[in-house]
């Protein structure tokens, strides 16, 4: 085994397709609900799982029509590393004040 991460991310095969969210749903207009979900649990799990198999660099829950704070990445970064994973409840930190991690939908 050489290391690498494969072609497609092993939730993927695990997940099951969902629609995708277009502009305009009221669901991409709305702050998302915290997560009060542990990482481990079925639930949750069956839900990453799902949204790996949309590709892409990434998709957040809402634009699954899933009202959660939690999103999905799969991406390179400039060095061309390789980044999988799921952040819940992110928050994005500007100097001194918090706000919501927030995510556009440009289906549609």
């Amino acid at each position: 085994m050489d290391g690498s991460y494969p072609e497609r991310a092993p939730e993927a095969s695990r997940g099951e397709v969902r629609r995708i969210m277009v502009v305009g749903e009221d669901i991409l207009h709305q702050p998302c609900k915290p997560a009060s979900a542990e990482f481990g649990t079925a639930e949750l799990s069956q839900l990453i799982d799902d949204m790996f198999v949309a590709e892409g660099v990434g998709l957040a829950a809402d634009q699954v029509d899933v009202d959660l704070r939690l999103f999905v990445y799969d991406c390179p970064d400039g060095d061309g590393v390789r980044h999988v994973g799921h952040i819940l409840n992110p928050v994005v930190e500007q100097g001194e004040t918090s706000k919501s991690a927030a995510c556009s939908t440009s289906t549609g």
